[in-house]
């Protein structure tokens, strides 16, 4: 499995000045300096599934309509497919599909990620459909 499961296929995990500087960025978005909210939202989207649990988690707080909409149109932009998510669906798919303690081992790490990620749920997700099929299976 380490050609599937090695350097490319990682949990993401933030660390804690990621955290921070998500936090900060995400300040920045309500700030009234035009300039200062393009800088954060690029930076957000650039940092991508990194920043995408906190993000989802300020929509549940009390923020500024324009804010609001900010990390909306963020989250909707996290989430449209683009080359790197689709390598990762795919490699997460086959995983899945080929099953065994070795790729169920991949699976657990990556579903182990931070909670909210694009990965982490992926990872989680094809981890119960696998562990479902094999209870299943004769």
């Amino acid at each position: 499995m380490q050609w599937i499961g090695g350097e490319k296929l990682k949990p993401v995990s933030p660390s804690k000045s990621d955290v921070e500087r998500i936090t900060t960025l995400i300040k920045a978005l309500d700030s009234a300096d035009f300039t200062e909210r393009r800088e954060a939202y690029a930076a957000l989207e650039g940092l991508g599934s990194l920043a995408e649990p906190q993000l989802q988690g300020v929509l549940a707080g009390n923020l500024p309509l324009e804010s609001r909409r900010r990390v909306e149109a963020l989250l909707t932009t996290l989430d449209t497919p683009t080359p790197e998510r689709l390598r990762i669906m795919r490699a997460v798919l086959v995983l899945e599909w080929i099953g065994g303690a070795d790729a169920e081992k991949v699976l657990v790490t990556l579903a182990g990620g931070a909670p909210g990620c694009y990965v982490t749920q992926l990872g989680q997700a094809a981890l119960a459909r696998m562990r479902s099929s094999q209870k299943c299976a004769p």
